[in-house]
């Protein structure tokens, strides 16, 4: 028994010593695995992460480090705010319709946070900035080419070498499919900006064609209008900043914070129904504009029941969208309005920040993107490169104010692993531009 306790520890000795043998930082590596990772499953971002953070722990239980380092400049206040703002997203459980459904949402939430800041600090330090930026080059290039394919294949690799449960090739639809790959191409679509910043500062002409073409296959081919208002907005912002500089941001900023605190009065006052009415039943049906209409409407009639607490983390969840809400055109319409009657998320980041935490939420989360705001708007950083950071955020609005849940945790957890190759884009072009 004993001479096989001491080969399980001497096999358990080599594999530590083996880990942190990546030339003692993995973050370059990280850099290069997530986007094709995400591109065929943003949920396996979940366990990218969960790897990441127990490497981070082997490195530091080896290095005697320690595990999370606050010294990173950030002001008190914004981390107090952030206390105070993950402190009130579990206080709004106590009154929300299903307090148990609400509560395991907002220990998800609030520990995909927790995590995630912490993931993100610890691979700030000590990284390879250099071959960080070189490896998220290339493994952002090799994200699109997979994400163009699968658009072109309908989904060949996710349904024949990643098969999706309940999917058999009989019963394959690539219309049941397209969805899967919404998520991915408004991720690549947010994080691509950075690095096209660094390319034109750098005047790397060859890759910035090919991202150039790998993004406009993607702007045509995506089926899903997120998709393409995440790289329109983008563009948009990336130009406009570029162009007018700090009256671009202080005119973005502004009209970013005016539009989340004001969503549901916005809302509530757009005339709809005309809107609706003079599309096309091609576009309604692409677009699913008329769905969609229905639940912000839903959204903004709940809103306005608890204006200042709000109703608690999935607070729409366990509703039922009334069809009296809604203004059926047709039988199939009313069919499908009765088939889908439980509504699982608002598909706009202001409306579900205003339902599940109420004014006082807002406010919180406000502060903190206005911090956001203000350190960008400070850096001491080239302009380009200025400009590809706000065209992610730009490009991120616009993908949550039409789709998806703002508390899903590949979001998080998307935000997090791309913020220490954000760091290592800085220090990289600091460095060569002699910028102090």
């Amino acid at each position: 028994m004993q001479p096989f306790k001491q080969r399980l520890y001497a096999l358990f000795h080599r594999v530590r010593q083996k880990i942190p043998s990546i030339e003692s930082d993995f973050l370059p590596y990280i850099a290069f695995v997530f986007m094709p990772c995400a591109v065929l499953s943003v949920h396996s971002l979940n366990a990218i992460a969960i790897a990441s953070v127990l490497l981070v722990c082997v490195r530091c239980s080896r290095e005697r480090k320690k595990l999370l380092v606050l010294w990173q400049k950030i002001p008190l206040f914004v981390l107090c705010d952030m206390g105070v703002f993950l402190l009130w997203i579990a206080t709004t459980c106590c009154w929300a319709s299903d307090v148990s459904l609400s509560l395991s949402r907002a220990i998800k939430v609030i520990n995909c946070i927790v995590f995630g800041g912490f993931l993100s600090l610890s691979l700030m330090q000590e990284t390879q900035e250099e071959k960080t930026v070189c490896f998220f080059e290339r493994g952002l290039l090799l994200a699109l080419c997979l994400l163009v394919f699968e658009f072109a294949s309908h989904g060949f690799i996710r349904h024949y070498i990643l098969p999706v449960k309940g999917y058999e090739p009989e019963s394959y639809k690539w219309a049941s499919m397209i969805n899967t790959y919404n998520q991915q191409a408004c991720a690549v679509g947010i994080v691509i900006w950075p690095l096209i910043g660094h390319l034109v500062l750098r005047r790397e002409w060859n890759p910035l064609k090919w991202i150039a073409f790998l993004s406009l296959c993607t702007f045509f081919v995506a089926g899903n209008e997120g998709t393409r208002m995440a790289f329109f907005a983008g563009f948009v912002a990336f130009c406009g900043t570029w162009y007018w500089e700090k009256k671009f941001l202080c005119f973005f900023r502004i009209i970013t914070l005016i539009g989340i605190g004001s969503a549901p009065f916005i809302i509530a006052e757009i005339p709809w129904d005309r809107i609706v009415s003079h599309m096309s039943q091609d576009v309604r049906k692409a677009t699913n504009a008329h769905p969609r209409l229905c639940i912000w409407r839903h959204c903004v009639q709940r809103i306005s029941e608890r204006p200042l607490r709000g109703h608690g983390l999935w607070g729409l969840r366990a509703d039922k969208l009334p069809e009296a809400v809604c203004v059926e055109e047709n039988g199939e319409q009313r069919k499908a309005i009765q088939k889908n009657i439980y509504v699982l998320h608002q598909h706009n980041m202001s409306l579900e920040i205003w339902q599940d935490l109420g004014f006082v939420g807002v406010l919180l989360f406000l502060f903190l993107l206005n911090a956001l705001f203000q350190v960008l708007q400070e850096a001491r950083i080239p302009i380009v490169l200025k400009s590809g950071f706000c065209a992610s955020l730009s490009a991120a609005f616009a993908m949550t104010a039409v789709c998806f849940s703002f508390w899903q945790s590949w979001w998080f957890f998307l935000l997090c692993l791309i913020a220490p190759i954000i760091r290592a884009l800085i220090i990289v072009n600091r460095n060569r531009e002699g910028i102090l």
